[in-house]
């Protein structure tokens, strides 16, 4: 009995663990796109987002190119609260490119 409520809570973080990766993606995806619209000047619908590695993500469109990432890695990072990641979290470029 006792392995199994061990069980279930370690599947129940991991799941919880996943959801909170899955919405932290989400927010900084679209904190993302509205800092590249401004600085690509360029529309949303011609801008691509993908993620590039844990907290990077790449934006392509207009003839531009660049990776973004959290400004303050306290603030920026998957286990903080929604609200926090929403209200405090900055999205800052790491590279920038246009391409010829």
């Amino acid at each position: 009995m006792k392995k199994l409520v061990v069980l279930s809570l370690a599947v129940l973080t991991l799941s919880g663990c996943a959801a909170g990766m899955v919405k932290y993606d989400q927010i900084m995806e679209e904190k993302v796109f509205k800092k590249a619209e401004f600085d690509f000047q360029c529309e949303k619908s011609k801008l691509k987002v993908s993620k590039v590695d844990n907290g990077v993500f790449g934006v392509v469109g207009c003839h531009k190119r660049a990776t973004y990432v959290g400004k303050d890695g306290h603030i920026c990072w998957h286990g903080n609260t929604v609200s926090n990641l929403e209200n405090y979290c900055q999205v800052v470029p790491d590279t920038f490119n246009s391409e010829k």
